[in-house]
């Protein structure tokens, strides 16, 4: 550990623990010593390189656990539609959170012209599932093509065995 008198200035190095240490004495002028404050590290760039492989690291991970959450969790059903129950449910769900609002456009619809659409479409290898299945106007859903965006990839609603 290093020491530095508060009166003379003498630095010196002693190997004690460190609950022992204020007891130290300056072996110049006798009066207690305290460690020098520490010194803050400026980051290199290979410190920050390496900060930004683990920050990576830790993304992956996450995205790896999220992707076993998911396969845990979200139950693909037979098909290329969601079982009635299920739908309803989702309805309902969609109705108490935002009214009876298309979430793609923003129109204000009548109950029965929402309907549960693949977020990527079946025929892209959509998987048939809660996670992959979004609440829109019947209008939308009529108009809405089957391409797919990055993030709905990455969330995994893809990915059906073909």
């Amino acid at each position: 550990m290093n020491f530095q008198c508060r009166t003379c200035g003498y630095s010196w190095n002693l190997d004690v623990p460190f609950s022992a240490a204020q007891s130290v004495r300056c072996p110049l002028c006798n009066p207690r010593a305290m460690p020098p404050p520490p010194q803050p590290k400026a980051q290199s760039k290979t410190n920050l390189g390496r900060a930004i492989l683990i920050g990576g690291g830790i993304a992956a991970a996450a995205l790896i656990l999220y992707k076993i959450v998911q396969a845990n969790t979200d139950k693909e059903y037979c098909g290329r539609t969601l079982p009635q129950s299920v739908l309803d449910d989702l309805k309902e769900k969609h109705v108490a959170e935002h009214g009876c609002r298309c979430l793609r456009c923003g129109s204000r619809v009548r109950y029965d012209d929402l309907r549960g659409d693949h977020i990527v479409a079946y025929a892209k290898g959509g998987r048939t599932s809660i996670q992959n299945t979004q609440i829109i106007c019947d209008e939308c859903n009529q108009e809405k093509s089957d391409d797919v965006s990055w993030t709905d990839r990455i969330r995994g609603r893809g990915g059906r065995e073909s």
